[in-house]
């Protein structure tokens, strides 16, 4: 028998799964999105926490200030991020 000879199959149930019901799938497009925003943030991370360990080096309080800022500005959007839309 042939895949075209297979008549498909019809299943009557009241388990029905209503149009909503399933939460979202990531598909290939947003799973490199998703990759792409955590490199982007390991990355954005390291370079502030290097720039603070020079401006510690240097002892710039402008440059430390500046980096420290950025360093929340990441984790809290790293935060934000991960808890927004999750169920």
């Amino acid at each position: 028998m042939t895949v075209s000879e297979h008549q498909p199959e019809i299943i009557q149930s009241n388990d029905v799964i209503h149009k909503g019901d399933i939460a979202g799938v990531e598909t290939a497009g947003e799973i490199i999105k998703i990759k792409a925003s955590i490199f982007i943030t390991v990355a954005s991370l390291v370079g502030a926490c290097l720039i603070l360990m020079f401006s510690i080096y240097m002892k710039s309080s402008e440059l430390q200030s500046w980096s420290t800022g950025l360093i929340s500005m990441i984790a809290g959007a790293a935060i934000s991020y991960g808890f927004a839309g999750r169920k």
